[in-house]
C-alpha cells in the first residue's frame, strides 16, 4: 500500500495484522508491488482488461465538424463490441467510445478503390476512420464483422 500522507510504501500482513515499512524478506520487490495502489491490484485489473481486447491499433478519426482537425488515436476493440479510443497506447484516459453492439455488416462501408478509410454508421453518428494501410483496414474490417455476427 501507499501511505497517503508520506507517499511511502508500506506492507500490511492480513494474517498477522502487522504493518511494516521495510520490505519483508519474503515479500515481492517494490517494483512489482507498485501496481498495488489504493487497494486495487492493477496488474490483475489490467489482465482482466487485456483479456477483453479483440484487436487494437492506430487509426485516424475524422472530426465530426467540417472544419475541425482529424486526429490519430489508439483504438481498442473489446469483446463487448465497444471501440474505445485513446490519445496513445498507454490508454490512460478514454477519449471516446463507439458502441458497435448494434452495428450490422451493412453499417460498415468499405472504400470502393484502394483507400484505407471506412465508415461505421451507429445510431448516434457516422464515424469516418482511416486504418492507414490495406492490411490494417482488412484486420479492422474482419474483427468488426466477426463481432457483428455474434
Amino acid at each position: 500500500y501507499i501511505d497517503p500522507e508520506s507517499g511511502a510504501f508500506y506492507y500490511y500482513n492480513v494474517a498477522s495484522e502487522q504493518t511494516v515499512w521495510d520490505v519483508p524478506a519474503d515479500a515481492q520487490s517494490a517494483a512489482s508491488m507498485e501496481c498495488f495502489v489504493d487497494g486495487v491490484d492493477r496488474a490483475r485489473k489490467s489482465e482482466a482488461e487485456e483479456s477483453q481486447i479483440v484487436y487494437a491499433g492506430w487509426m485516424t478519426k475524422a472530426a465530426p465538424q467540417k472544419f475541425a482537425r482529424s486526429r490519430q488515436r489508439w483504438f481498442v476493440l473489446q469483446k463487448n463490441m465497444q471501440l474505445r479510443y485513446y490519445e496513445d497506447e498507454s490508454r490512460k484516459e478514454v477519449k471516446g467510445v463507439i458502441d458497435l453492439s448494434g452495428v450490422r455488416p451493412r453499417d460498415l462501408q468499405m472504400p470502393k478503390a484502394s483507400g484505407t478509410s471506412f465508415t461505421i454508421s451507429t445510431a448516434d453518428r457516422k464515424w469516418q476512420l482511416d486504418a492507414g494501410s490495406a492490411d490494417a483496414l482488412s484486420a479492422w474490417h474482419q474483427h468488426i464483422l466477426a463481432g457483428a455476427h455474434r
